[in-house]
């Protein structure tokens, strides 16, 4: 388990549903549990069911790995992965499993990669905010409402990326903010206070809808790509920002 969680992955695979899914909820979570050695599940209004590690309390909503499947869907969480490749081939070693329980060649809908982060940082909240300000903003952008103080300011931007589209979202935000909005299973972890009081907040979500290949390699492949550009772009906002502000 994470001691100081500040990210988490999302890897989505969507599919044409399967009716199969509602006979076999039982196989599905010895299924996952087999490879992943994660303990609990829920079954959830019949719709899918989650199979998760607990996490510091022993309930879902503090779980730092969790395992979704749906008639239409799988998914894998994991707060704090080791690394890009142990994410990916944890995800592997659950799809194989998983769609073998189908006994069908799946329709792909859907591929979704997924990662928040929030990046303590050595400087404070007002440094930090001025810093983006001046790097990502204008400072006319301050005075559009003269009678008002400027007090935050973050962007939203969207990308087409070849077949792909991606959302983002970034911006300074405090520790308080950061754990009881992302990270509320950890709020009573003493490492969490360690942190800095600022730090940045980058959540990126790559989704391609059409065109997807039709072997789950390649769409292997595809989440390679969108992890590997996500993590290049961590560590480019973080230099453009200056290592000064940064926290190593």
């Amino acid at each position: 388990m994470p001691d100081r969680p500040n990210q988490y992955y999302v890897g989505e695979i969507r599919f044409t549903s399967r009716a199969i899914f509602h006979d076999i909820y039982g196989r599905i979570v010895e299924a996952v549990e087999e490879v992943t050695g994660l303990p609990d599940w829920v079954l959830q209004q019949g719709s899918q069911v989650i199979i998760h590690d607990g996490g510091p309390q022993g309930e879902l909503n503090t779980a730092t790995r969790q395992v979704v499947v749906a008639q239409s869907r799988l998914a894998y969480v994991v707060v704090n992965p080791q690394s890009v490749n142990q994410f990916l081939n944890d995800f592997k070693s659950i799809s194989d499993k998983v769609y073998s329980l189908f006994n069908k060649n799946l329709d792909y809908q859907r591929v979704g990669a997924r990662s928040v982060r929030y990046l303590p940082v050595s400087a404070s909240f007002s440094e930090l905010r001025r810093d983006f300000l001046s790097k990502y903003g204008k400072p006319e952008i301050t005075t559009l409402f003269p009678r008002a103080e400027f007090d935050d300011i973050g962007f939203s931007v969207d990308y087409n990326w070849g077949k792909a589209k991606l959302h983002t979202a970034c911006g300074p935000m405090m520790k308080e903010q950061a754990v009881n909005i992302h990270f509320q299973a950890f709020a009573q972890s003493p490492n969490i206070y360690a942190w800095s009081d600022a730090g940045i907040f980058f959540d990126m979500d790559f989704y391609q809808n059409d065109d997807l290949p039709t072997k789950l390699t390649d769409i292997r492949v595809l989440f390679k790509k969108f992890f590997d550009e996500q993590e290049e772009a961590a560590e480019r906002i973080k230099s453009q920002l200056g290592t000064e502000t940064v926290a190593a």
